[in-house]
């Protein structure tokens, strides 16, 4: 629409000036960005050591984050095990604090059998064997794999994302067990 028929329309008064058209392309291409990371944090495979680094490289670029997304932020229910986690996928040590919350992810101690030490063709002597054996073992605890622990906030996405789908115009009256059932049911269709 040219000016001058804004004008006669009256629109005028709603179009907007060169600086803040400027501007706002710059907040649209901030917003891109933060998109990106949002549609990121929905994958089904990510980690909780991934999502550290995406809400991590936010905090870089976006400081105003750092109260929302940081590791100590007051959304962390466990901040601990979170921390916990993030170490334990990137091969970190962990504090006294973070080894107490990450208890219930201590391997197993496997037992060795004497039938393989018998049975070894080598010609260790039993002392280069019982080194050997503290060499392996190590000092460090052996936790079991983490890949499996989901993010949180990845669950919760797709299920808000979902809710949405399922909250249309015409169900806006639904009871909240009916909608609690219905995506509940949308999200485990797989199942049934």
């Amino acid at each position: 629409m040219s000016t001058k028929n804004a004008v006669k329309c009256g629109v005028d008064k709603l179009m907007l000036s060169a600086t803040e058209a400027m501007e706002l392309s710059k907040l649209v291409k901030v917003l891109t960005k933060l998109d990106s990371v949002t549609i990121a944090l929905q994958d089904e495979e990510l980690t909780t050591l991934q999502v550290r680094d995406l809400f991590d490289h936010t905090i870089a670029k976006y400081p105003i984050m750092r109260k929302y997304l940081s590791a100590n932020a007051a959304s962390i229910n466990k901040a601990p095990f979170e921390r916990a986690l993030v170490k334990l996928q990137s091969g970190r040590k962990l504090t006294p604090v973070e080894r107490e919350a990450s208890a219930m992810l201590l391997a197993p101690a496997v037992e060795e059998t004497s039938l393989s030490e018998e049975d070894s063709e080598s010609e260790e002597t039993f002392a280069q064997q019982a080194l050997k054996r503290r060499r392996l073992a190590g000092p460090a605890d052996i936790y079991i794999d983490t890949g499996f622990v989901p993010p949180t906030s990845n669950i919760c996405e797709r299920l808000f994302s979902q809710s949405n789908l399922v909250l249309s115009d015409q169900r806006r009256a639904l009871r909240p067990a009916t909608l609690e059932m219905l995506v509940f049911l949308r999200a485990n269709r797989d199942l049934w």
